[in-house]
């Protein structure tokens, strides 16, 4: 509010006063400032929003609304002109503006006296409020008061005229944030309004501008003086009477101008726009500046030069909002892009995530260098870093002990502080995941894509280019995941990816691929990615690094003096502390004491810190210090360390209490042995009662120079060296402190067992629905405690390092039996889905160790229901039960005796069931066209080639294609690994070979000169050479490194070159070609046959040479004679692969007759009764592993299959005794759902009864082909069918007889009969079929009821036919969903668009479940998943009602389904 002076007023004694202005008006202040009395809203019983609207004097006002109160408060002034006398003023309070002027709730009228007895007028900014009685509309009582303040504003009327102008220009709504438009002065209105309101609304813009102007004043000193200066524009204006438009425009443009810049306010922050907002606040007080000058002036004496001053004024306005305004779109563009990146970013970094696992094994800034210690060592390291180019690894060797992880935290914080650190992973030997190599180069990725956008960028296309990257071998995870990616940094700094404790990683044998990698695949790093490695000097590390020319190897020297003098100052300084702390006065202690103290570190800082912490945590540190010291001096590094934990233990208090010695055995036995640290809360209730009620806490802090941790905090082991003093009987000779690890194992083991046994149950998150994912559950999942999730992640691990005692295996025995599929569940909601199968592998191979037959079988068993049931159990862990046990064989110890009392709310397989476990059990699907080749690597991979073009390799854990090796342009027609698995060779059509590195996809080498297409391929058996057979009737020996020809090609004298193999120890090769003739190279050409040879194959002790042929025969021969010893018929079609299983007792054969075999070699009969079917394509080559325990097939049909060895030699496994044997293609239910019929390619037809499952009808051969269609009479005792063979076929089930076919019709279908029907009355049944023809049919004779058959005369087939519900219409729905309407009796076409029957019944009878194509059957109505049908049991023909689901498959079985108990 403004108020006037003193000496500007005329009268201030009475409001009338302003009576005495030459206009006659007055200006007036009303505030609406509250209303009291309100009561809630009647209709919805809640408090009211409301306003108040004014009318006075002609004009109306209007408040905010308020927030929903009965108390409500708005404080709002208006500035009103009043204009003679005789007006009123009416105040009305209204609910809801969303409603026309709102619903009203009081009302108050006042006179024009009435109202002017409420003028306040005084010189002060505080008038008294005054209340005013509302009349209630409902009641009409005064029951609602309303706050107002009315003040007259008194001005002096030689200013009116100019500010009324201003008054009248200046409305700008502030709702708009936009720049202001120009004015010009034509566009003014020179009508009188009140002048002090406009000044008024000036003067409250500038001072909702001050809280900027206060910011801004700091940068810009001259802002505070400006201010000043705009708050006088109002005494300015008010003396100047005469107005020039062109001013009050320019008023009107700084008012404006001055408003944006506070609706603005929260942009004053961005450093773009400060200057804009400067410069436009500057201009706001240069015009202020002008407006206070011209207004103190005569119009008489203003200088010429006016007009150009405002013109200026004006163009400066113009061009600094358009500066501002494009200042702000930058600014917009600005954060719309970092909006976008930031997006972008989220799904990178989300991506980078989902598919790479990360485990923390990074640096840690508390476990740094002491100050003034490693100074030596840290130089030389990151002179290496700055300077070193020629050699990219540094490797720090020392003894356990010696400070090289520390070093290694102080060089990862350093690298870190100067963004030179591209990742990093420390080894921990009792962390799971931090003690194996398979999380550390996705972990290292998760490092280097922080490191810079580039990198992340190119990580994120290797992902979306091959999203199971992270599953493949080590050696592809770095090529792909570190070192492509760091390619595509730019910078020329050094970046350093810090390796630690390399030795804690896993045994030799598992970091062999992962030392190969650092030591010399690192030579493929871009020149400043470096890499530093700590590690102790073992055997593998020292002959890894010894290869290469590329490592810097620093060794620390425990007796160098640099080494003594960092001890040396260590221990000063911690002894120091300690001297602080304890109190302890005077020099303490002696240097001549401090120095025996280094004397007996050995140089091992290991023993320094663990001394410092035993002096510490000593009741006398005086005697602490004083009881080391007196030990004799150790003759190495070991014997110091040994030492020092044996005096470390001997000085724990406790050792005479006979409870103590068992209680630290259980606690520090269980630390030691623990796969995981965990808090002491987790130990204690995963022991139970094995700790007899010890306290952990109180054993682990009398052990706290060695030990840390908590009741919180993981406990761990200090240093590794302490774990492997305890564990071993040479070094630590106390038998109360030495832990035997296998026994500590076995405590883990039972505790285990007994907690999962107690806590593990059917949903044990309580999930509302089975279909309930776990992505929608991590609330739920979090309730499972710490200490079960450790029992059912590591139990396994413990139980097969106790050892194999019978009570332990019995223990296993009823866990797995009773809570098996428990443990499963809780294993999937934790995200270790992936790693049940690995746990019960082992188990098995443990049961079988220990002979345990029954123990072997139960762990087989859930191993097998595991890895056929993952996909569904990761996502949905409750669809175990619904979905994966229902259809657990029949045979099994799942089906037959587990779990039966979490048979609940689930589905029951009446028919169809398997036996025992399906010989295939995984499926690999990627190729386009037909897989022609596969090869088995010895660490276990398996390649395959195709008509695609590619090759692909395949991890067989989860069944996904890590790598796809693309060069060749034609069919890959052979594909062979080295004996070490690290290089694939393949053949092609293109006449090509190529040598391929089959960790990174690398291309080594082309292979060029075959002049035909290439049939064969391999290495020889010391990698050395390679050999390919090609069409151009040579075999060609090349060099497996550089691959040029090592010997000029071998002339076969054969024809075609089809087939060549390489024996296991000789290098001996056969090869095979188009005119059957087999050329083992030591001897004459053997010819048995004119058909072409397809595969040949040695056995492994190299005595005997298979081959297979065209005309379906298998010969062997003796490799040393020549002579054939066996054939063997096979089969009538092609023989396409041969290959002995690893005992040469048996011969894998596949064969175009979509089969495998396995054959006797010495009976030369088939192992089993008949070949092994799966495949719907001609099988093109069969693979045995390195183990001899998968058989893979590749076939036309694109698929590989995989066969587990001992399952196909079993009697073949069968899904139902009797029944079909070919391809379901009809299913159709009868009318009460309790009969189900079924058809087959071979024209077959079956009847089931629903209830059971039990088959009624077996009709073999009605048709010829395909059975098309079926239908039941209404009564059950009718079944029609028609089939591919255009024959319709009516069946009396009752006498189980044939009652009439269409075969001798004179007048029937012409094509496949493709729809049938009966009447409700059983009395005529329809059919309609490819030909677009229906026929209406008497049921008793077989003859037509109606003369001419019904003519679909749009063209297309009929697909469905119904009855009406009175039998006086058809419906017939044809190809394209076309519907047409008959009369039964005339056979004339009734209507085309509408029935005028009633076809209800079949129109509700549609599906309420469809099943789709990756085998969830799902409820239409909710769209939600029921179950889950195993590949195996899909098919394409089903139906369902309400209690159940009929499936037929490809190999003619009929699953059956009782669905009335699941969770619907």
């Amino acid at each position: 509010m403004v108020w006037t002076n003193e000496r500007d007023v005329h009268d201030q004694s009475h409001p009338s006063a302003s009576q005495n202005f030459q206009t006659g008006s007055r200006t007036i202040s009303l505030k609406i400032k509250s209303a009291t009395g309100l009561k809630k809203s009647s209709r919805l019983s809640r408090d009211p929003k409301t306003f108040v609207q004014i009318k006075i004097d002609g004009q109306t006002y209007a408040t905010h609304v308020s927030q929903r109160t009965t108390n409500p408060v708005w404080d709002e002034e208006f500035i009103i002109l009043l204009q003679g006398q005789g007006w009123s003023t009416e105040f009305y309070l209204r609910q809801d503006k969303s409603i026309s002027n709102g619903n009203l709730i009081a009302q108050c009228h006042l006179t024009d006296t009435q109202f002017e007895a409420l003028l306040y007028s005084r010189d002060g900014p505080n008038p008294a409020p005054q209340r005013l009685d509302l009349n209630t509309v409902n009641t009409g009582t005064n029951t609602v008061k309303l706050e107002i303040t009315v003040t007259q504003l008194l001005v002096s009327s030689p200013r009116m005229y100019f500010l009324e102008k201003i008054h009248e220009h200046s409305q700008f709504d502030l709702s708009q944030i936009t720049a202001p438009p120009a004015q010009s002065s034509n566009d003014l209105n020179a009508s009188n309004v009140n002048v002090s309101a406009s000044v008024l609304g000036v003067m409250s813009s500038i001072s909702q501008l001050k809280p900027i102007i206060d910011r801004l004043a700091t940068v810009h000193p001259y802002v505070n003086l400006a201010w000043q200066i705009l708050t006088a524009i109002h005494n300015s204006t008010e003396a100047q009477r005469q107005r020039d438009e062109r001013v009050i425009a320019l008023v009107t443009s700084m008012q404006a101008a001055i408003r944006w810049l506070v609706s603005l306010d929260p942009l004053t922050k961005i450093e773009l726009l400060e200057t804009s907002f400067t410069e436009l606040f500057d201009l706001c007080c240069r015009c202020g500046i002008f407006i206070q000058w011209y207004c103190s002036r005569f119009i008489r004496d203003i200088m010429s030069n006016v007009e150009e001053r405002i013109q200026t004024l004006e163009n400066s306005f113009h061009d600094s909002i358009k500066n501002f305004s494009m200042a702000l779109k930058i600014q917009t563009v600005i954060a719309t892009a970092n909006i976008d990146q930031a997006n972008k970013n989220d799904k990178a970094n989300e991506l980078i995530q989902k598919h790479l696992p990360y485990e923390s094994a990074t640096w840690d800034p508390t476990l740094t260098c002491l100050k003034g210690t490693r100074e030596d060592i840290l130089q030389e390291i990151f002179t290496w870093v700055d300077h070193n180019r020629e050699k990219n690894v540094f490797w720090l060797a020392g003894l356990a002990g010696s400070g090289k992880s520390t070093i290694a935290h102080t060089v990862a914080s350093a690298l870190s502080s100067t963004n030179r650190l591209g990742g990093c992973f420390f080894f921990a030997r009792h962390q799971s995941k931090r003690n194996e190599a398979n999380l550390v180069m996705s972990t290292v990725a998760h490092g280097i894509s922080a490191f810079a956008e580039s990198v992340r960028d190119s990580l994120v296309t290797i992902i979306n280019r091959n999203s199971n990257v992270a599953k493949g071998p080590l050696r592809r995870q770095f090529l792909d995941l570190v070192v492509e990616p760091l390619k595509s940094y730019s910078g020329k700094d050094p970046i350093v990816i810090v390796f630690d404790a390399l030795d804690e990683c896993a045994t030799p044998a598992m970091r062999e691929d992962l030392l190969t990698i650092l030591a010399h695949d690192s030579a493929q790093l871009p020149p400043n990615v470096l890499l530093f490695i700590t590690a102790r000097p073992e055997r593998d590390i020292e002959e890894a690094f010894s290869l290469t020319s590329k490592c810097h190897r620093c060794a620390i020297n425990l007796d160098s003096s640099t080494n003594i003098e960092d001890i040396t100052i260590y221990v000063k300084h911690h002894l120091a502390k300690i001297a602080s702390a304890k109190g302890i006065k005077g020099e303490w202690p002696s240097e001549l004491r401090r120095t025996e103290f280094v004397r007996r570190s050995t140089g091992l800082f290991i023993w320094a810190a663990t001394a410092c912490e035993f002096v510490r945590r000593s009741f006398s540190p005086e005697k602490a210090l004083d009881r080391l010291v007196s030990e004799e001096l150790p003759t190495s590094a070991t014997a110091a360390i040994d030492s020092l934990y044996a005096t470390a233990l001997q000085a724990v208090e406790g050792w005479q209490d006979e409870d103590f010695i068992p209680a630290y055995q259980v606690v520090v036995g269980t630390i030691i042995s623990l796969k995981n640290p965990l808090p002491s809360s987790i130990i204690e209730q995963l022991l139970g009662p094995e700790l007899n009620g010890v306290s952990v806490n109180r054993v682990v802090s009398s052990l706290g120079c060695v030990l840390s941790g908590s009741e919180d905090l993981p406990i761990r082991v200090l240093h590794p060296s302490f774990s492997e003093y305890l564990t071993s009987e040479s070094r630590c000779k106390n038998p109360d402190t030495y832990i035997d690890v296998s026994q500590n194992h076995g405590r883990l083991s039972h505790s285990s067992l007994s907690l999962m046994n107690a806590s593990l149950k059917y949903n044990i998150c309580g999930f509302s629905h089975p279909s309930q994912s776990t992505l929608e559950s991590q609330l739920n999942i979090t309730d499972i405690p710490g200490h079960l999730r450790y029992a059912c992640h590591f139990w396994a691990e413990h139980v097969v390092r106790a050892g194999g005692d019978d009570d332990l295996q019995a223990q296993v025995y009823k866990f797995l039996l009773t809570h098996g599929l428990h443990w499963m569940e809780v294993m999937s909601l934790i995200g270790l889905a992936g790693h049940i199968r690995s746990s019960l592998h082992v188990v098995r191979i443990w049961a079988q160790d220990s002979r345990n037959a029954d123990l072997e079988r139960l762990a087989y068993d859930l191993e097998r229901f595991s890895q056929t049931f993952s996909n569904v159990m990761s996502d949905f862990p409750l669809h175990l039960y619904v979905s994966a046990l229902p259809f657990a064989p029949l045979g099994t110890f799942v089906h037959q005796e587990a779990f039966v009392k979490d048979r609940v709310n689930t589905i029951k397989v009446l028919s169809g069931s398997d036996q025992r476990w399906p010989r295939c059990f995984q499926i690999l699907e990627g190729h386009e066209g037909y897989v022609r080749c596969v090869a088995f690597s010895p660490k276990g991979m398996l390649a395959s080639g195709g008509d695609d073009a590619t090759v692909r390799i395949w991890n067989l854990l989860d069944g996904t294609s890590y790598l796809e090796l693309i060069g060749h342009k034609h069919p890959v027609t052979s594909v062979a690994f080295s004996s070490n698995g690290n290089k694939v060779i393949t053949g092609s059509i293109d006449k090509m070979a190529f040598i391929w590195d089959s960790a990174s996809g690398e291309c080594l080498a082309s292979l060029k000169d075959h002049r035909l297409p290439i049939t064969s391929v391999a290495f020889t058996q010391d990698r050395t050479r390679a050999i390919t057979g090609s069409m151009d009737r040579t075999i060609r020996v090349w060099d497996a490194t550089f691959g040029s020809q090592s010997t000029s090609p071998i002339d076969t004298r054969q024809t075609e070159i089809s087939c060549i193999a390489v024996s296991s120890r000789s290098n001996l090769v056969a090869s095979g070609s188009f005119d059957g003739i087999l050329e083992p190279m030591v001897h004459p050409s053997p010819r048995d046959t004119e058909a072409r040879v397809t595969s040949v194959a040695f056995s492994h002790d190299e005595n005997t040479v298979t081959s297979a042929y065209r005309d379906g025969c298998v010969n062997i021969w003796s490799v040393s004679t020549g002579e054939k010893l066996k054939s063997i018929k096979v089969s009538s079609r092609t023989i396409t692969s041969v290959e002995f299983t690893h005992d040469d007792s048996v011969i894998t054969v596949g064969c175009n007759d979509n089969t495998i075999s396995l054959w006797d070699v010495h009976t030369g009969k088939m192992v089993i009764g008949s070949p092994i079917e799966g495949h719907s394509g001609p099988v093109s080559a069969v693979a045995l592993s390195a183990d001899g325990s998968v058989i893979a097939s590749g076939s036309h049909d694109s698929k590989i299959r995989l066969w587990e060895y001992l399952e196909c030699v079993k009697s073949p496994p069968s899904w139902q005794v009797e029944g079909h044997k070919n391809e379901i293609t009809v299913i159709a239910f009868n009318s009460d759902k309790s009969l189900v019929a079924s058809g087959d390619k071979s024209g077959s037809v079956c009847v089931w009864r629903c209830s059971n499952g039990e088959l009624l009808h077996n009709i073999p051969d009605i048709h010829r082909g395909s059975v098309m269609t079926l239908a039941f009479s209404v009564e059950g005792d009718m079944l029609l069918s028609g089939g591919e063979d255009t024959i319709v076929a009516c069946w009396s089930l009752k006498k189980k007889e044939l009652s009439w076919t269409s075969k001798e019709a004179e007048l029937a279908h012409e094509r496949a009969v493709s729809a049938s029907a009966f009447n409700h009355k059983g009395t005529k049944v329809a059919t309609g079929g490819r030909d677009r023809y229906i026929f209406l049919w008497d049921t008793d004779t077989g003859g037509l009821s109606v003369d001419e058959p019904l003519e679909n005369e749009n063209g297309y087939w009929i697909e469905h036919l119904a009855f009406s519900a009175d039998d006086t219409e058809l419906l017939s729905i044809d190809s394209h969903a076309n519907k047409a309407y008959w009369d039964v009796d005339t056979g004339v076409l009734v209507e085309e668009e509408g029935s005028v029957g009633d076809f209800n019944e079949y129109l509700d009878d549609s599906n309420k479940f469809d099943l789709d194509e990756i085998g969830w059957v799902i409820e239409k109505s909710s769209s939600r998943q029921i179950f889950w049908v195993p590949p195996d049991h899909r098919g394409k023909v089903w139906a369902a009602s309400d209690e159940t689901f009929v499936i037929g498959n490809k190999y003619g079985v009929v699953t059956i389904i009782d669905i009335s108990q699941a969770f619907l």
